[in-house]
């Protein structure tokens, strides 16, 4: 799903909740090593590009709870989490380079998909 970098891979950085494999948004900020505001802010000023099936949003107890059992030492009262889907419009969406990579990677992945389906339907 993705190279490794200094967070590692994006498979590593997964977490079960709420019955789905998610990236928090500070996993996510590292990864594809942009800040968490930066993050943030992409996030609230393109909300369209992530509807409830992309975005998973954590708020009080629930929220803590995450921050905790990741040794944060000041938890935060909200936190976002991307499901797999959500990642792809979240790399869409960010201007780092590594987002962008991710974002190229991606789209050669899914068309390289998609010629191997084609060719064993017998399709040109």
């Amino acid at each position: 799903m993705g190279k490794p970098n200094a967070a590692g891979t994006l498979e590593s950085l997964m977490r079960p909740a709420r019955g789905r494999e998610v990236l928090l948004d500070r996993d996510a900020a590292k990864y594809f090593e942009v800040r968490l505001s930066t993050l943030s802010a992409t996030v609230e000023r393109r909300r369209d590009r992530f509807p409830a099936d992309f975005l998973l949003v954590f708020r009080g107890c629930e929220a803590v709870g995450f921050e905790r059992r990741r040794g944060v030492a000041r938890p935060r009262r909200l936190v976002r989490a991307f499901t797999e889907v959500g990642i792809e419009a979240l790399a869409g969406s960010l201007r780092s380079k590594r987002a962008i990579a991710h974002s190229l990677e991606s789209i050669r992945r899914y068309f390289a998909d998609l010629a191997k389906l084609r060719s064993l339907a017998g399709m040109p």
